[in-house]
Order: C-alpha cells, then structure tokens, then sequence
C-alpha cells in the first residue's frame, strides 16, 4: 500500500500497485512516471471514493485498469470498468441477466442494475450511459 512519500522509494519494474489513501493527480503523475511498467492499480474503498475522476481520466488514457479492492470492510465493491463493458457487450449480444451473472463473476442485481442505468455514483452514470 502506497503513501504520497512512499512513491520515490518504489521499484521502477512495478506492474500492480496498492492504494490505501486517497490518490491526487501530482501522485498519479509521479506515479505514472516513476514506474514506467504499471498495469494496474488497486483501490481500497476508502481511497477509491476519496480518489478525483480527474485521476481515473488520467489512468485510463495510459491504459492502465483500476479495481477496487473486494477484501476492504463499508460499502460493497463497485464492478470494474473491465466488468462494465463486458457486461453491456454480452447484453447486446442477447444473455441473460443470470447468464451474464455467471461469465462476469458479480451478482444477477448488479447486472440488472448496469443494464438498466441504476447505477450510484456520479462516475459511473457518466461514463456508461
């Protein structure tokens, strides 16, 4: 799990990173270049709700997934952008609610929900309409 001062002792050959406090943009940005090789980085709950959509943004663009950490205590985990997608392009594709359950490994609610547009949260209204 990473702090703002822990980011220049971290090796450059890192491809996963652990994020427990909330990620400003000047910390993604160092991130991003300290470690040319990342691949993924991974949210507790607590910094992903405290994390700006300006960082997503940024992550994305460079092609790097986020996920948020499924063994943190609160609020249910949201699904993945990965998980998003694949759920909206078996949907055209004809599945089933539960079938689409199965294959993405997330509850038949959850897909319901995504399918349907009632999903929480500023973030993913906007970005999967």
């Amino acid at each position: 799990m990473i702090k703002a001062e822990d980011i220049e002792r971290l090796p450059t050959d890192l491809a996963t990173v652990r994020v427990q406090y909330r990620l400003t943009t000047p910390m993604a940005l160092r991130l991003l270049d300290r470690c040319r090789g990342l691949e993924r980085v991974i949210f507790t709950n607590f910094a992903y709700r405290q994390t700006s959509d300006r960082v997503f943004r940024l992550l994305d663009e460079k092609g790097i997934a986020t996920k948020c950490d499924r063994r943190t205590q609160g609020r249910p985990v949201e699904l993945t952008r990965e998980q998003v997608r694949l759920i909206k392009s078996l949907r055209t594709q004809g599945l089933s609610y539960r079938e689409i359950a199965e294959r993405v490994g997330c509850s038949y609610s959850a897909v319901a929900n995504h399918c349907r547009g009632r999903v929480k949260g500023k973030r993913w209204r906007e970005e999967y309409r």
